[in-house]
């Protein structure tokens, strides 16, 4: 979307009857991306409650203004010229934890090391695997995150959403269908929070797998520059291709564009060598793709989203 010539003073000031202090006009994108790249958005707004989220909602959606909501900010490139909208945060009681048993009610707005730090607390087993991925509990439903072998979809047991129309909606397991990176949710959807299932385990046997998945990411993975994850989704299971591995047989491994560069860790990661632009990113990007169509005749498909 192209940006707005000028900012509406009387929005701004609705927003702030609904969300107080917690609205910032022309905030920078990169500040709140693990890629540290992107222009300003309009508005940058954190929202503490479902009645707060219906509020800013509707007034966003009466005065035509496009929202997304923001977690971590992995998995994502925002373009240098920034966004047209709003990106809200959510906070507050997102951010609550509860566990009954071997079931945790986790909020979407609740960092992945926050939730895995607390079912250690409590001797449950199962988010291991979810272990140094830099996103909230929402971003990884929606992505489904995970490793080549599990993903957080394998435990989520209900999902509670917000949806367009202000309504919120329980899905149950029943009705959730969960893929390599996909999920069945309308891209309106707004995830408020899940219930997971977990198992009870023993608390140095879940740490030492926390230790173990954390130190394979450390070798495996550019951790020491700013990236937003992998860039492409694996090509297929079929086959046993990744799309690192095709990345680097294509010859592109370390390549660089600005301060941008293919890394030379693992080839399916872009890293931003500190002042790397969105241009620069996805120079790479579209040259990734073109290199290892017309060598291998695959078209990789884009696992991060790009928002303009």
């Amino acid at each position: 979307m192209a940006r707005k010539q000028k900012k509406n003073s009387d929005i701004e000031k609705e927003i702030k009857k609904i969300v107080g202090k917690r609205v910032k006009v022309n905030e920078l994108v990169k500040k709140h991306t693990t890629f540290r790249v992107g222009g300003p958005v309009d508005y940058l707004i954190k929202v503490t409650g479902v009645e707060e989220l219906r509020g800013i909602v509707c007034l966003l959606d009466r005065n035509n203004i496009g929202c997304k909501i923001i977690g971590m900010g992995s998995n994502i490139l925002v373009k240098d010229k920034g966004l047209s909208g709003a990106l809200l945060k959510l906070e507050g009681t997102f951010d609550r934890i509860q566990v009954i048993g071997e079931k945790v009610i986790v909020g979407a707005g609740v960092p992945l090391p926050v939730l895995i730090k607390k079912c250690v607390d409590y001797g449950l087993q199962g988010t291991e695997f979810l272990s140094g991925i830099p996103g909230t509990v929402g971003g990884a439903i929606v992505m489904n995150a995970g490793t080549g072998k599990q993903a957080i979809g394998d435990l989520i047991e209900e999902v509670e959403i917000f949806q367009q129309n202000g309504k919120i909606n329980l899905l149950h397991k029943k009705e959730l269908t969960f893929g390599y990176r996909k999920n069945n949710f309308l891209k309106k959807d707004i995830i408020l929070k899940t219930k997971l299932s977990l198992k009870k385990g023993n608390k140095n046997d879940i740490l030492s797998m926390i230790k173990n998945n954390l130190q394979k990411r450390v070798q495996t993975q550019p951790l020491n520059f700013s990236n937003a994850g992998c860039i492409f989704k694996n090509p297929g299971k079929k086959n046993r291709l990744t799309a690192g591995g095709l990345i680097e047989r294509a010859g592109l491994k370390g390549i660089k564009k600005g301060k941008a560069q293919i890394s030379t860790k693992h080839a399916n990661f872009i890293v931003n060598l500190k002042g790397a632009q969105a241009r620069d990113i996805l120079f790479l990007i579209n040259k990734i793709k073109r290199e290892v169509n017309k060598m291998f005749g695959i078209k990789l498909r884009m696992e991060i989203e790009v928002w303009e």
